[in-house]
């Protein structure tokens, strides 16, 4: 048994911490220390937690996952850390290939999975897992995150203790404001093989955050950034100019969420193209992410609102073709596109759209199996 420490946040989660655990007690690598933190759940899901041996059961009166973390951190030994969120799932051999990893890559800070989305299936069916290891820098994709879930991360408990432990400061994206302090002086080792299951569904904490105060989250995503920002070492007056020139473009983005969630459609359009402006000495793929994180604080209102995304498609300027091409290509390769047709069968713009982006939607297929 190596000494790991498993710890997971729980708010009114019975419906999925007993899967949950079952993934835990499941490992090949059995962890050293199971702990639970649960922030004054209302549901049954404290009794379900009970009904597992050897578990630690922590009440944290404060709310939100980040002081849950914090205080699961306080309360553990171990020299690795693995967080799981009380409703992802894990392979067999998740903790044992990231453990092998962090033996094998002794400067590395953590050790960082593959995962894979999935919705509504009961025993989720993973690849065949493989032990792969690649560098990987959260701060080469700044300001987008690449991993989808705190799940995915084991941490050494002397980089978490030289941060401070989890942070508490910011009440949401606390995840990727760790990432980039942890990998400030080095970067990560990721696997290739997927090992997480990441749960998507609209009662997560984080989903109910964003469709509820979607701007005031984007503002706490700001100075997240912004102060992960003031750690990171400079090498060149080029790396530096790249990461504030992309900072300042989150500014503009910002503008973009307001006037579609306020759809104020003349100032939707001149913030477009100031996005578009503030994007254009970028690569594609840089863009595209750049449109996935504004789908991503946008996707509980375009889910919900009926003709939102096809009044956006609509609206989106000409004069800003990179940006709405990347764009239309995030919405057909997500989940939103299938959801929005079953809501509106006879709009023929999201019908448009899906037989414009078939071939790159059969490429994803196997991704979305679940």
């Amino acid at each position: 048994m190596k000494h790991i420490a498993v710890i997971i946040p729980m708010y009114n989660g019975a419906k999925w911490i007993g899967a949950t655990l079952e993934s835990v007690f499941a490992q090949s690598c059995l962890p050293s220390e199971i702990i639970v933190v649960d922030n004054n759940s209302t549901d049954s899901s404290v009794e379900i937690v009970k009904t597992f041996p050897r578990i630690k059961l922590i009440n944290n009166p404060i709310q939100g996952p980040n002081f849950s973390r914090q205080c699961g951190f306080e309360a553990s030994t171990a020299d690795l850390i693995a967080y799981l969120d009380q409703d992802d799932i894990w392979h067999p051999d998740h903790l044992n290939n990231l453990s092998c990893l962090l033996e094998q890559y002794s400067d590395y800070p953590a050790a960082v999975a593959s995962a894979l989305s999935f919705s509504y299936s009961k025993h989720l069916r993973f690849p065949l897992p493989s032990l792969q290891g690649i560098d990987y820098n959260p701060w080469s994709s700044f300001p987008v995150s690449q991993i989808a879930t705190p799940s995915s991360l084991m941490i050494r408990r002397k980089a978490l203790e030289t941060i401070g432990g989890w942070p508490t400061q910011f009440d949401f994206c606390g995840d990727i404001y760790t990432w980039l302090r942890l990998s400030v002086d080095h970067a990560f080792i990721k696997n290739r093989g997927i090992t997480v299951g990441y749960r998507r569904h609209n009662n997560s904490q984080s989903a109910t955050a964003l469709t509820q105060n979607t701007q005031k989250c984007f503002n706490f995503f700001l100075a997240a950034l912004e102060d992960a920002l003031t750690y990171y070492p400079v090498s060149s007056n080029q790396d530096d100019l790249q990461l504030k020139t992309r900072f300042a473009t989150l500014s503009a983005m910002s503008d973009v969420l307001s006037s579609i969630i306020s759809f104020d459609q003349s100032k939707l359009t001149l913030s477009i193209l100031l996005f578009e402006e503030s994007l254009s000495e970028e690569k594609d793929g840089f863009v595209g992410s750049m449109c996935g994180l504004l789908i991503w604080f946008l996707y509980g209102h375009l889910e919900s609102q009926p003709f939102l995304l096809s009044r956006l498609l609509e609206c989106w300027p000409e004069d800003a073709p990179i940006t709405r091409q990347a764009f239309r290509e995030r919405i057909a390769s997500s989940r939103i596109l299938p959801k929005r047709l079953l809501s509106e069968p006879f709009n023929g713009k999201l019908w448009s759209l899906l037989l414009q982006s078939l071939d790159k939607i059969f490429k994803k297929l196997p991704l979305y199996r679940q």
